[in-house]
């Protein structure tokens, strides 16, 4: 509802307040500290018209303590705080203020104008030759600067430390402040070396000087080359593309520049046109045609003799380094893959009745592209080039056939064609004169051929040229049996010409003894 403040004798008055219930208060931010509150509340009611009330509000003095007293030196403009009170004027001000232990604790602000000054010089060099000083100067240190005294005309002199300045703190007068130009290093021209210091100086001031190195500028050209898709450190920075590029280094003494121009060359680039080819002749080959600052040197892995062609190679991956004249260099790796091999068929033999013909077909991957075909003897066959033909023999006759895929890759068959004569006697059985245990798959077992399915050989003997018994089998029949494969003992026998008697029952229950003369080959 309102505040008021205590007359003398510690009375304070509210008047004209209506009719209704009051709380009077001790407002305890504005209390002095040299008071401790004791009462700082009563609740009252005005209850009529021109009635009134008393209330009474109680502190104490509180303990005191003298603090130390604070001294302050104050320039025109600034402001001294201590505590919540705050000077703009110089003079002496006691002040109260509440005491860790709770007493208030008494001390004097006292305010004066200072008598002395701090004076900071700096040394700056103008790197970047503007004239004034900028973001891109630099302090230096070692230079001399003579601080005077006008009223004396006394000198002391300081030389700029490790961070370019230098410091006085000296009674309030006035000052010339320079550099010592006498002493300076004839590689730098003063720009900014002197300054008057006024006494009405408060505090403290700080002069920046300016000088500028006289050196001029060492220009260096350099040239560098570059190869196609590398890239060039040059002062610390990574260069991928060709073009001028320009480094100024300063000495940290002299600063002096040196101006370093880099020409960035790209070399030609070596380009790689390759072919890769396989086939069963000559197995795998690489061609390369190289074109770029020639001439180029090769290193291939696995290790091959050669440079831009091999021959002869196995499947596999084979890498190539070439370097240019320049010394650069570009690294290919070409994989060659040998051609699949294929499989054909074609039954081992056929039996015929003279004057008769035999249809002969190749079974297998004949329907893969650029196959060609090629039987003998050709004189007895429909067609010597297709992958099926008749044949029409005179006699036993051996048939031949080659083919030849897209590759170059070279497969042999062959067949039998027996002729059984109707005078013979013997026209259930066939029994080749010739066979060859070279583990080819053909002609690899001798064996002997019927007609009829039940055929029994009662005994089979087979007699070397000098008469030495050589294999013997009794008690077989010929659809179970696979043939003799060259052997004695389990160990090859030498080609030659061997002798075979054979006694076979037929299915009708006829006997037959045969015999004649077996050719083994290698």
């Amino acid at each position: 509802e309102g505040e008021t403040e205590t007359v003398p004798g510690g009375q304070f008055v509210f008047t004209d307040y209506p009719a209704q219930g009051y709380l009077a208060t001790i407002d305890r931010n504005l209390l002095s500290s040299i008071y401790t509150v004791v009462i700082d509340s009563v609740q009252t009611t005005i209850t009529t018209c021109g009635d009134s009330v008393v209330v009474s509000l109680l502190i104490t003095e509180n303990c005191i303590v003298n603090g130390p007293d604070q001294l302050f030196d104050l320039c025109p403009g600034e402001t001294v705080v201590v505590g919540d009170s705050s000077w703009m004027d110089t003079g002496s001000f006691t002040m109260h203020m509440m005491s860790s232990g709770g007493c208030d604790s008494v001390f004097q602000v006292v305010i004066t104008a200072p008598d002395s000054i701090d004076i900071f010089g700096q040394v700056w060099v103008d790197v970047d030759h503007d004239g004034k000083l900028s973001s891109a100067d630099t302090l230096i240190s070692g230079i001399s600067i003579i601080l005077t005294d006008t009223g004396t005309n006394t000198s002391d002199i300081l030389v700029t430390d490790g961070n370019g300045s230098v410091h006085w703190f000296d009674q309030l007068e006035e000052y010339t402040l320079k550099i010592d130009t006498a002493l300076l290093a004839a590689n730098f021209i003063p720009i900014l070396f002197d300054t008057i210091i006024s006494d009405t100086v408060c505090g403290s001031i700080s002069i920046d000087f300016l000088i500028e190195s006289a050196c001029p500028p060492v220009f260096v050209i350099q040239q560098a080359f570059l190869c196609a898709g590398d890239s060039i450190l040059i002062d610390d920075q990574w260069i991928t593309s060709e073009g001028q590029y320009t480094f100024v280094h300063t000495d940290s003494m002299t600063f002096c520049d040196t101006v370093i121009d880099v020409f960035v060359t790209l070399n030609e680039e070596i380009i790689i046109e390759s072919v890769v080819v396989w086939n069963c002749e000559s197995l795998g080959t690489i061609t390369l045609t190289v074109t770029g600052e020639g001439p180029f040197s090769y290193q291939w892995n696995p290790q091959f003799t050669g440079d831009t062609m091999l021959t002869g190679l196995p499947d596999g991956d084979y890498t190539v380094i070439i370097t240019d004249a320049k010394g650069c260099s570009k690294t290919e790796t070409y994989t060659v893959i040998g051609s699949p091999s294929l499989s054909f068929e074609v039954e081992e033999y056929f039996i015929i009745h003279q004057g008769e013909s035999v249809f002969i077909e190749i079974n297998g991957d004949i329907d893969e592209d650029g196959l060609i075909f090629q039987w003998y003897p050709s004189d007895i066959l429909d067609c010597d080039t297709c992958s099926s033909t008749n044949a029409t023999p005179f006699e036993d006759t051996t048939v031949g056939i080659e083919i030849t895929d897209a590759n170059g890759c070279v497969y042999f068959l062959q067949t039998y064609i027996a002729i059984i004569s109707d005078t013979s006697g013997l026209d259930d059985i066939f029994v080749p004169n010739v066979f060859s245990p070279n583990n080819d798959g053909f002609n690899d077992l001798w064996t002997i051929f019927s007609k009829s399915e039940n055929a029994l050989v009662t005994n089979l003997s087979i007699f070397d040229r000098w008469g030495n018994m050589v294999y013997a089998k009794e008690g077989f029949l010929l659809n179970g049996y696979d043939g003799w494969d060259g052997t004695k003992d389990g160990q090859p026998l030498n080609p030659g010409v061997f002798v075979y008697q054979a006694a076979v029952t037929l299915a009708d229950g006829s006997q037959k003894t045969i015999h004649g003369n077996i050719t083994l080959l290698r």
